[in-house]
């Protein structure tokens, strides 16, 4: 759910623009999920630390007037200060693809890859665009960035139910979990 607050965008005009899915309020539910997450996981303490990493980057960028002058003064800065939650999803999705790979999901396992991919292009982008000057990537990059979060939430819901995601296990004699 908290993908969902760092997608989502709901700018209040009255009150200089701030959003009303406050991204940090985000970052605190993806973490408080994480927390949740097999211990045998790959990487999981990484994905834990990029997290918070994630959520104190979050904090000044949740200020219109920090993320309007990182864009003014160079835009690679703006695109900077976002690599951090970048990141946290690309080693999140890479640690469940690899979790489902294990427990015999290979489609998960696809899915999920995708999104690996897809925030993999997102972070090189930049570099063409603003290094490289590659200005007509640009659009297309935003488009991928959009898509990256959109497929994250639907991939965590649709997911979440997976042992090796962290679910537990289902008692078959009466279709739920299984309580310790």
């Amino acid at each position: 759910m908290g993908f969902v607050f760092v997608v989502l965008e709901a700018k209040w005009p009255a009150l200089g623009g701030y959003d009303a899915y406050f991204d940090p309020f985000g970052w605190l539910l993806i973490l408080y999920g994480v927390r949740g997450l097999p211990e045998e996981l790959p990487f999981r303490d990484s994905v834990r630390a990029l997290g918070l990493i994630a959520l104190a980057a979050s904090v000044p960028l949740s200020v219109p007037q920090v993320v309007d002058w990182l864009a003014d003064t160079d835009p690679a800065l703006a695109w900077a200060a976002y690599l951090p939650q970048f990141a946290f999803v690309g080693l999140l999705f890479l640690a469940l693809a690899l979790a489902a790979v294990e427990a015999g999901e290979p489609k998960p396992s696809r899915w999920l890859r995708i999104v690996v991919t897809a925030t993999a292009i997102v972070m090189v982008a930049p570099i063409l665009v603003f290094g490289a000057g590659i200005t007509g990537l640009a659009d297309p990059a935003e488009l991928i960035r959009f898509l990256v979060y959109v497929m994250a939430v639907w991939l965590l819901f649709s997911y979440s139910g997976g042992t090796w995601a962290g679910a537990p296990p289902v008692d078959e004699s009466i279709g739920r979990p299984k309580r310790s």
